[in-house]
């Protein structure tokens, strides 16, 4: 028979499980697919797929401060078009978006191909493949990418068990970081445990400028073997966390929500590619099923909203220094 102890020791850990389950479904989309093995073309074991394990611990302080970053990046653009509506008429109609992808700006990318000798060294038209990808889903936003270098690395170690946040993951950054904020650090590598993507956003560049960059799965560039997730919209995705955006479920229904005002509220992670609206939050306007900060897959994702896209511009000039 259990003593007091012991059955208040048993809820607590049960407790805790329970916890742990519900941040995780509340994180992470998990969906039970094939991984394909890129050299001999068959289906390996069944895998789930994490879309992306970014989790920022939203800081009150911080999504306060970049609020009122956004409010002045929409001052400047409103004065913007003031100045140039004295010139010409047309401009009175230019939208935000507009007027940030009239004033584009550049980041300089170091890609850091990591392999095993046998898996993973993506090939050079690869690589640009990918970067032509991320010019096409940003150039509504004003903001373009253009590969400085690839630096390949074979260390099966680190292709075959770097997770994010771990500490190999902080050996290989420390010993392959390049550059400062303005460059896009991405790491291809396979990714244990499902994990297709990860990104800090770019407030913590400044304190801890290795851990600055992309982690992706090198399956996910287009034409790649992970099934549903190789359309290249993954790197699309955590470059918009690069960005400094949340996902559009962040928050659930619950305010704050994105700390974005044209991404209505969303409880549901996006799983798969509906054909239906979906309405996780009612009254607040359907999911944002078809953006690139959802979970849909690659497919389906398609569009940042305006709002997203000012939010953008407003971080990259507070910490990208552009």
């Amino acid at each position: 028979m259990l003593t007091l102890r012991q059955l208040f020791f048993t809820l607590s850990v049960a407790f805790l499980v329970l916890q742990m389950h519900q941040q995780l479904q509340g994180t992470c989309q998990i969906e039970a697919r094939p991984m394909q093995d890129d050299k001999s073309g068959i289906d390996a074991p069944t895998k789930p797929i994490i879309r992306c394990s970014s989790n920022f611990h939203t800081d009150p302080k911080i999504d306060e401060y970049t609020e009122t970053l956004v409010k002045a990046e929409r001052k400047r653009l409103a004065d913007l078009r003031q100045s140039l509506s004295t010139s010409s008429a047309a401009a009175r109609t230019l939208t935000d978006a507009q007027l940030l992808a009239q004033q584009p700006t550049t980041f300089q990318v170091v890609w850091h191909a990591i392999h095993d000798g046998a898996e993973g060294n993506l090939s050079p038209d690869a690589i640009k493949a990918q970067i032509d990808v991320l010019n096409k889903d940003y150039k509504k936003a004003g903001i373009a990418f253009n590969l400085q270098d690839i630096n390949r690395v074979e260390n099966a170690e680190w292709f075959r068990k770097v997770t994010p946040d771990s500490y190999l993951q902080y050996e290989m950054k420390t010993a392959l970081h390049k550059g400062d904020v303005k460059t896009f650090n991405v790491y291809s590598l396979d990714m244990p445990d499902g994990v297709i993507g990860n990104c800090h956003p770019p407030w913590e560049a400044k304190t801890n400028l290795t851990n600055d960059g992309a982690l992706i799965h090198y399956a996910t560039l287009p034409g790649g073997s992970m099934k549903n997730f190789n359309q290249g919209r993954t790197l699309t995705h955590e470059t918009g966390h690069f960005h400094g955006l949340y996902h559009v479920f962040e928050n659930g229904c619950n305010p704050p929500g994105d700390l974005v005002d044209d991404t209505p509220p969303q409880k549901t992670i996006t799983s798969g590619c509906p054909t239906k609206v979906q309405d996780s939050c009612p009254g607040g306007g359907v999911d944002s099923i078809h953006n690139f900060m959802d979970y849909s897959w690659d497919v389906c994702t398609t569009e940042f909203t305006e709002g997203q896209i000012v939010r953008m511009a407003a971080m990259i000039k507070e910490y990208r220094s552009l």
